[in-house]
């Protein structure tokens, strides 16, 4: 379960470094919604599975909340109200957490409508 957190952690980096909030934006959601759904059994074992929740994964999942907290805190931007950090979470929540859940769906076409309702909530 390690690589997809590690390549969590790498898209959130990256996305840090962007020089505009819309770029911060679009890299934390796409690189986010990308890995997740490059790993996408992993991610169902790891979100929905609490079978595979032992002592060897607290590490694991101490880490998904850390980068799940900063992609929130990246999502809302510099110095945001409660507001704006409420729409990052839930622009994250939004593009994330379906993909557990519609297995069925293709990744591409899954992935443009996940991206396409995130930025929907984060707009003004």
């Amino acid at each position: 379960m390690r690589p997809p957190i590690d390549r969590l952690d790498a898209a959130i980096q990256d996305a840090a470094a962007a020089p505009t909030l819309a770029e911060v934006r679009q890299r934390v959601l796409g690189g986010c919604v990308d890995v997740m759904l490059g790993h996408r059994e992993t991610m169902v074992l790891l979100l929905r599975d609490a079978s595979v929740h032992g002592d060897e994964t607290t590490e694991v999942m101490s880490r998904v909340a850390g980068v799940t907290s900063r992609a929130v805190e990246l999502l809302a931007g510099p110095d945001p109200d409660w507001r704006g950090r409420v729409r990052a979470a839930q622009a994250f929540a939004a593009a994330t957490d379906p993909i557990s859940h519609l297995p069925d769906v293709p990744d591409d076409e899954l992935r443009e409508e996940l991206l396409r309702g995130a930025s929907a909530i984060l707009s003004p």
